[in-house]
């Protein structure tokens, strides 16, 4: 999984080619200055210098590294040269950027001005270019500025596709969910001492290439079908335009791969894209990787991929998210309303409200298998809090006509009332500014006995607790 990477004396090296069949692509391989390492480079690599070229073999011979450059072996007559793309200057134990994909030395080494056709994942991450040494220089990383570049491209690549529902996913869905699992992720990280800026960056980049998942594979006899891993495998959808993500995900052909393995390739890519330093990538690297939990996994699989607590920590926020609490709550609505009304043509209140505790109950599972403390602890709440909810919503069912207008049966109604596209954020924003007090005002201006103008009170009441809970989860707080 580490694609041909190695370290001599700490000094990092990338090969995007093959490795020689004796070589294992770990993170170290101790090897020493005097070690003569022969690899195959197909395509790009960063090299020491000097180094002798044999046909396309590329022999390393000098360390430690010092200065480097990107490299590339190019056809020349009959025979073969190594061709400087970029030079970086010192870059002691960091990664230095790589060459963009699918671009040539010619398209930014241009006498004249910074290149146009530069993708715009550069031009927005403060380079400085030299157009006479063809040198590119990083400024100091703005963390703040980052991490909302990676938003965007996050939410640029989800865009990419026309399609709306997909399964349990629609449009709206995968960003309102990546939002709370990383909010959860950092509020379980302040809780647990990990470090919370992986974790606002992996829970960022976790589901980056989700979108390309489509419809559940089914074998010849109904049943699912799996990887090695025992994850679900889908039919993969591909997007109707592209980015920097698409193009990666075709450069390495991620097809084949459960989105969590993509999701963690493309996340390293982009980190060395933007220059974060390489212990800070392979952390978010793993993090975005372990957040599935393969079904078949052995305990001692298990402790290399969770020895992290960031590791740990992600794996039960995307748990927790669509099954456990409020957050899950919202998304079963949508789900069960969305194909009760394909099958049926509508929604049976009464009916959905009355099977909810069975819902909620086969949720203690999701809980039991959470991996850290801080996340069970926020998980057994939400069970306690979601069972108190159901219990609500099936009293209410005495007083239709009042608690359909006022209660949480309303807040069920509206929720269903946007079942094409539902956006969490929008709808919770809804129910604080519009819904609520809408209905507040209209408990002032109806004529209402003084019963059912308790009774309307009481229900608005536990529809602001709600609402109020549901915000928090939100926010990762609760």
């Amino acid at each position: 999984g580490l694609e041909g990477r190695w370290i001599v004396q700490g000094s990092p090296s990338i090969a995007q080619g093959s490795l020689p069949p004796t070589v294992t692509p770990t993170s170290t391989l101790g090897l020493h200055c005097s070690t003569v390492l022969t690899v195959t480079v197909t395509v790009y690599s960063l090299i020491l210098t000097p180094v002798v070229v044999v046909g396309a073999m590329v022999v390393v011979s000098k360390c430690p590294l010092q200065t480097a450059g990107w490299w590339r072996t190019v056809a020349d007559g009959g025979g073969v040269a190594v061709e400087p793309v970029w030079n970086l200057g010192t870059v002691g134990p960091r990664f230095p950027k790589p060459p963009p994909y699918n671009h040539s030395k010619k398209e930014f080494c241009k006498s004249g001005d910074l290149d146009t056709d530069l993708p715009s994942y550069l031009h927005a991450n403060s380079y400085r270019f030299n157009e006479k040494s063809c040198i590119i220089n990083r400024e100091r990383m703005d963390y703040s500025k980052v991490s909302k570049e990676l938003e965007d491209l996050v939410t640029e690549t989800y865009k990419l596709w026309d399609h709306n529902r997909v399964g349990f996913q629609w449009r709206h869905y995968t960003w309102n969910h990546t939002k709370r699992v990383r909010a959860m992720g950092m509020e379980l990280g302040r809780r647990e001492g990990g470090d919370v800026k992986k974790l606002e960056i992996a829970g960022t980049l976790h589901d980056i290439t989700k979108k390309y998942d489509g419809e559940i594979l089914n074998d010849a006899d109904g049943n699912r079908v799996t990887s090695e891993q025992g994850f679900w495998l889908n039919e993969k959808l591909k997007p109707v335009r592209e980015n920097i993500v698409t193009r990666l995900y075709d450069d390495y052909d991620l097809y084949n791969t459960v989105h969590h393995d993509s999701g963690a390739v493309i996340t390293e890519k982009i980190l060395v894209d933007y220059g974060f330093d390489a212990d800070f990538i392979e952390a978010v690297r793993s993090i975005v990787f372990a957040h599935l939990k393969p079904i078949n996994m052995t305990s001692e699989d298990f402790d290399i991929l969770y020895k992290n607590i960031e590791n740990q920590i992600l794996y039960d926020a995307d748990t927790m998210d669509p099954n456990v609490g409020y957050t899950g709550f919202f998304r079963n609505i949508h789900i069960h309303a969305h194909f009760a009304i394909q099958r049926t043509g509508k929604f049976e209140l009464e009916s959905y409200v009355q099977g909810l505790p069975r819902f909620v109950d086969s949720k203690d599972s999701f809980v039991e298998n959470l991996l850290t403390n801080s996340a069970k602890d926020v998980a057994e709440k939400r069970q306690e809090r979601s069972r108190n909810l159901v219990s609500q919503m099936n009293a209410e069912l005495e007083n239709m006509n009042i608690n359909r207008k006022y209660g949480l049966l309303g807040v069920i109604e509206y929720f269903v009332s946007e079942t094409a596209d539902p956006d969490f954020a929008y709808q919770l924003d809804h129910l604080k500014t519009k819904w609520i007090p809408d209905l507040q005002k209209s408990i002032e201006d109806t004529v209402l006995s003084q019963s059912e103008r308790s009774d309307a009170q009481a229900a608005i009441d536990r529809v602001i607790f709600f609402t109020q809970d549901l915000e928090n989860e939100y926010k990762g707080l609760m």
